[in-house]
């Protein structure tokens, strides 16, 4: 029944229009890294950096223009976390591939006399 009615049409809206500026907006982020990959890692810093700027100015300007309805914002501003959603599921699911091994070393709490040379 909310799928029916103005505020359920509202919030799916919204939501796909949240849902496509994010899925864009990760797209950028990932051709970015790739394409600065062989760069010096200050330069390559600074230009993920700048796509974070890029990346958030796009996501107000997202927001900006369905401001007026207040639901169809609801719904995009719902949507603008969908590919947070997916990379913390995906990384989840990664680590689980591959569980974590500590790399400190365990120090042995005798203490073995060095030999002198």
């Amino acid at each position: 029944m909310l799928l029916t009615s103005k505020l359920g049409l509202d919030l799916a809206v919204g939501f796909l229009w949240g849902t496509l500026i994010s899925v864009v907006n990760y797209g950028f982020l990932q051709w970015m890294i790739r394409r600065n990959a062989g760069q010096p890692p200050q330069k390559a810093a600074l230009a993920v950096l700048n796509a974070q700027f890029v990346r958030y100015f796009v996501d107000i300007a997202a927001l900006v223009v369905v401001y007026k309805h207040m639901w169809v914002l609801v719904g995009a501003a719902i949507g603008l976390t969908v590919m947070l959603k997916y990379t913390v599921i995906a990384q989840y699911i990664e680590s689980r591939k591959h569980p974590y091994v500590s790399k400190r070393i365990k120090r042995n709490k005798e203490k073995v006399p060095r030999e002198i040379e």
